[in-house]
């Protein structure tokens, strides 16, 4: 018993749209977030990482081919997350040598990983 109705005019068309809307200003808002929380660079990194896992679940899930090329990108990738943690990890390292060996000192953001213990209260 549906009837037809314009699709502009159609309550789960208006429905959808209004929600998907709050998606994207809820993933928009929790992009912000994560750089505030760590840094610009980080974020970059995180987002080219994950397209290494998406080509492994097409792989298996879809059957799409992993050409040489794209394995190729993916240990680039997989190499350049690792080579930034690791540089991330001695900048710690190094701050924690500076600021002695409490974490609490280091500023949320610029050197650690955000944890409850280092962040400043406004």
């Amino acid at each position: 018993a549906y009837e037809k109705k314009e699709l502009w005019s159609s309550h789960l068309f208006i429905g959808m749209n209004l929600f998907a809307g709050v998606i994207g200003f809820c993933l928009n808002f929790a992009s912000l977030w994560c750089v505030g929380a760590t840094s610009a660079t980080t974020y970059a990194i995180v987002g080219s990482l994950n397209k290494v896992p998406l080509m492994i679940a097409g792989y298996f899930l879809f059957k799409s081919p992993i050409t040489s090329k794209n394995a190729v990108f993916m240990g680039i990738s997989l190499f350049g997350g690792f080579l930034y943690s690791w540089a991330k990890l001695k900048q710690v390292e190094s701050s924690k040598k500076d600021h002695g060996d409490d974490s609490s000192k280091v500023k949320a953001g610029k050197y650690a990983p955000l944890r409850a213990t280092n962040v400043e209260k406004v």
